[in-house]
């Protein structure tokens, strides 16, 4: 089914709110198609931390409409030899540096197409600088996608495949921190579907998180649990607190699951 665009343009970036960059982007892709909307997921992902920004993607991307473009910066490699790429199915599209922040969103779609974008191919496209791709390349694809102005295979030249899944890497196959939220919930990258058998409770850090529970308020306030959280992932909570805090998690931090073996070590 070929990729039919509703002139949205949702967008993810690590540049925050102080400065104009999230601004000069959208001024950027309103100079290529002028009636396109835009819709902001977050601006707030820790700069340069790609696991983040993939979590918080793919976390927002059901609720979307099909016919939207992501625009997705997250981008510690600009100006290196990573490749920007431009990746699709047949209910949306994504424009993003080829880094692992597509990695979660890509399960979450149907079959997917990639190309590595060609500026001389994106429409708009004029001088690129060597720290600001996100304006000067992946703002001009993302509009002239979401206005229709070209298909995503004008874009560029077709790759095999794309990075997917490096970002969730933690030592010895472990999960890890990719979230805390407004809340101080922490969310890991463990889903239960893939959780043992014979699970006992997670470790992160010296804390033993044994009590899982389906919601909040099946727990007494002030204790540490664990369950799913909405995003489909492994969620670690304090119930009326911050496990943050509690925790003193940090992302990136190691989420150790505790089985029957590991007891025994």
């Amino acid at each position: 089914m070929p990729f039919k665009p509703n002139g949205l343009v949702a967008l993810l970036t690590d540049f925050g709110n102080k400065d104009a960059y999230v601004a000069v982007v959208k001024a950027r892709m309103l100079q290529v198609a002028p009636t396109l909307r835009f819709l902001d997921i977050s601006h707030e992902v820790e700069p340069q931390n790609i696991a983040q920004g993939s979590f918080i993607l793919a976390d927002a991307l059901p609720w979307f409409p099909d016919g939207t473009v992501f625009l997705a910066v997250v981008d510690p490699g600009v100006g290196s030899d990573r490749k920007s790429i431009c990746v699709w199915d047949g209910k949306r599209a994504f424009v993003a540096p080829d880094n692992g922040l597509l990695a979660l969103a890509a399960r979450r779609c149907g079959p997917l197409k990639v190309l590595e974008l060609e500026p001389d191919r994106v429409p708009g496209v004029e001088r690129i600088s060597n720290t600001f791709h996100g304006r000067d390349l992946f703002a001009p694809a993302a509009a002239a996608l979401a206005s229709g102005l070209v298909k995503p295979a004008d874009l560029g030249s077709p790759l095999p495949s794309f990075q997917k899944g490096k970002a969730m890497a933690c030592r010895n196959g472990e999960g890890m921190v990719l979230h805390i939220d407004h809340f101080g919930n922490v969310i890991t990258s463990l889903q239960p579907d893939a959780l043992p058998e014979d699970l006992h409770g997670l470790q992160i850090h010296d804390f033993h998180i044994s009590e899982q529970v389906q919601f909040y308020a099946q727990a007494s306030p002030g204790r540490l649990v664990f369950l799913e959280g909405a995003s489909g992932f492994i969620e670690i909570s304090v119930v009326g607190g911050s496990a943050q805090e509690r925790l003193r998690a940090k992302l990136g931090d190691c989420v150790r699951c505790i089985t029957s073996e590991t007891t025994r070590h």
